[in-house]
């Protein structure tokens, strides 16, 4: 196997231990045969994160409600902010979140295909 390795902005998410840690890993892997390559990729980090929340907030919210307006009281704060997040999130917004999920598999697919 081959082990590929995202050079860019998410790995520059980590904290410095973190990174340091996981650099550690890979170094092993590699003095311990196993090819390694880094490819660049998710430049576009933020925008990852941003369609993903949405995708999250449209289903939470679908997904409780029946239940969310009986049981508000019920929930965890941070869960019920999440649910009334997604309350905001448009149809289209999801549509559109989804196919930028789409994409993102497809960069994937394609940049896994170029670094071998």
């Amino acid at each position: 196997p081959v082990l590929g390795v995202p050079d860019g902005p998410y790995l520059r998410r980590a904290e410095d231990e973190a990174l340091a840690a996981f650099e550690r890993q890979v170094e092993r892997l590699a003095d311990a045969g196993f090819p390694v390559r880094r490819a660049p990729f998710m430049a576009d980090y933020d925008e990852i994160v941003r369609q993903q929340f949405l995708v999250n907030r449209y289903e939470v919210a679908r997904t409780h409600a029946d239940w969310f307006p009986r049981y508000e009281q019920h929930y965890r704060a941070e869960t019920a902010a999440a649910i009334r997040e997604g309350h905001d999130v448009t149809r289209a917004d999801y549509e559109g979140a989804l196919r930028h999920r789409y994409e993102f598999r497809a960069r994937l697919s394609h940049t896994m295909d170029e670094a071998g």
